[in-house]
């Protein structure tokens, strides 16, 4: 049988589920069964500081998507590479999301959807596709 966990293993435990790891991946790092892992992530001052690292993690990415986006000029933004920063700059934002609880979901395609939803009701014999195309009911080509 092991010894009780320690404080360091402890702080490493909150550290990764921080990050996201589930209690059978952080076990595997820190060499605990994931039941042990588990039992450490329902003590409160364990759960406290997985709050408390991935509001640090939330604000550092923050940080740097706003750093990456200052960092987009005009001459960027007709490079391809404005796209890799612009994609990293969203994967940042949704990452910030995630660690302080909040929506991560696309209300742009859910509106996109819910016109398109609205567009085949109009019943004037177009239909919208899921991309946007307009096509004739009738024929199956754009009309």
């Amino acid at each position: 049988m092991k010894p009780r966990v320690t404080t360091d293993e402890l702080r490493r435990i909150a550290n990764l589920a921080a990050e996201g790891l589930t209690s059978n991946a952080i076990g595997k790092r820190v060499g605990r069964d994931p039941k042990t892992v588990t039992a450490a992530l329902g003590r409160e001052e364990v759960r406290q500081e997985v709050e408390k690292v991935r509001q640090e993690l939330a604000d550092r990415y923050e940080e740097l998507n706003h750093r990456l986006l200052d960092s987009i000029g005009a001459e960027d933004i007709q490079k391809i590479n404005a796209y890799q920063r612009v994609v990293s700059c969203g994967i940042l934002t949704d990452k910030v999301r995630l660690l302080r609880g909040e929506s991560t979901a696309n209300y742009a395609v859910l509106h996109a959807e819910a016109v398109r939803e609205a567009c085949n009701d109009w019943g004037d014999g177009h239909v919208l596709a899921s991309n946007g195309d307009d096509l004739a009911k009738d024929s199956g080509r754009s009309g």
